[in-house]
Order: structure tokens, then sequence, then C-alpha cells
């Protein structure tokens, strides 16, 4: 875990009833060099997520996985290269995850570092400004306002 600097560009909803993002374009970049892009779907990319590397690409999502070259889905795993949980339905995996004690597809703490590229991406966006993220303190770096962001005061009778 690494901080990063991330850009936004958004436009929101304001019709009286919410002011919710309504499309984006955020771009997460690395010390070491490693870009991710994160946008609404057709905002420019497919839908999915992209891996992009020195010798060509590999496309997820729900619909399957593609590549190009073709070729890069054919590449056999060595006893050593790091496997992925595989899941078709994750409320069946959930199921056998409590029975087998093991971790889901998607266990918590991942569902929980995946929810920060959303929710620091509209805070960029409202901000208009590039920020500093560092994920081990879940805090920006020297941006009082923005932190101020990450939290909201909660209506009575709730409380934390």
């Amino acid at each position: 875990e690494q901080p990063f600097e991330l850009t936004c560009t958004a436009d929101y909803r304001n019709d009286g009833l919410t002011d919710n993002i309504n499309g984006w374009q955020a771009e997460y970049v690395y010390n070491d060099g490693l870009r991710m892009s994160f946008s609404d779907t057709g905002h420019p990319h497919e839908q999915g997520c992209r891996f992009v590397g020195s010798e060509g690409w590999v496309h997820v999502n729900r619909q399957g996985i593609k590549s190009e070259p073709a070729s890069l889905l054919d590449v056999a795993f060595g006893p050593d290269d790091t496997r992925l949980h595989a899941s078709d339905h994750h409320q069946h995996d959930f199921v056998a995850s409590v029975k087998s004690r093991q971790d889901p597809v998607a266990p918590v703490e991942a569902g929980l570092r995946a929810s920060y590229f959303g929710m620091i991406a509209d805070i960029a966006g409202r901000l208009q400004r590039p920020l500093q993220f560092d994920p081990t303190t879940e805090r920006f770096a020297d941006d009082e306002v923005a932190n101020g962001m990450c939290a909201r005061p909660m209506r009575a009778p709730w409380v934390l």
C-alpha cells in the first residue's frame, strides 16, 4: 500500500434532490510508475478492468475475458505464479467460504480498499485539483479540506 496522486474530472447532478456524481474520469499515479484509470462505463473505456503490460493487455468484466494479442489467454501458469480465487457467483462463493473458513473472492478488506477509489475520486472531482492519498493512514497528505470531506456528520439519533 503506497501513497499515490489522483486527479478527477467529474460532473454532478444538481436537480434539488441530489448532488451526487454523474460522470467521472479519474487517474491514480503511483511512485513506481503504475497508472490506473477509473471511469464510469463508456468514459472512455469499456466497463471492466484492463491490465496493460509490455506484451499486450488483458480485459476482464462480468461478460468474460479477452486479450490483445489473443495468445495471452493461452499462457500457462508456472508453479510459483500467483493464482487468483475463481468465482462465477459471489453469493455462492460467500456461503462456501463461510463453510470452509477460507476467504471469499471478495473479502471485506478488499471491498473496503476498493471503495476508497470511488470515494476519494469524488472528493478530487469536487475540489477540482490533484490530491495525494496515503492508503495506510487513510488520509490526504497536507490537505485538511480534503480530509474534512472523508466523513459527514450523522443525523440524530445515529452515532458510531
